[in-house]
């Protein structure tokens, strides 16, 4: 009885499995290769983004915190056909220098 395989056709399979096996194994190496240089090289520049985007967020936060306080601790009575000197302006609130009676305060001028 003749084998089923000939030796020809055996041949071509080992070398087709190895070079399948071949070819997978590189991309795996090259997976792992791109992801090391990704872990090192890409992610701390976006770390270092990331905490100064969020110090800035913080750091306007607080400013518009402070800022919504000045009524409650100096007063609300602002209007806006006074003079007026701008201190400082965070997103959508200005926050003025009025002057009354030679006596400075700070008022707060919601833009709107």
């Amino acid at each position: 009885m003749a084998p089923l395989i000939t030796p020809f056709w055996r041949l071509l399979l080992v070398r087709t499995m190895r070079s399948i096996f071949l070819n997978i194994a590189s991309a795996i190496v090259g997976g792992a290769i791109g992801a090391a240089i990704v872990a090192f090289a890409v992610v701390p520049g976006v770390a270092v983004e990331k905490e100064e985007y969020g110090r800035l967020q913080g750091y306007t936060r607080g400013k518009i915190d402070m800022a919504l306080k000045i009524p409650e601790a100096l007063g609300s009575d602002f209007s806006k056909t006074e003079k007026y000197t701008s201190f400082d302006g965070i997103k959508d609130i200005d926050v003025v220098v009025v002057e009354r009676n030679g006596v400075k305060t700070l008022r707060v001028y919601p833009n709107q």
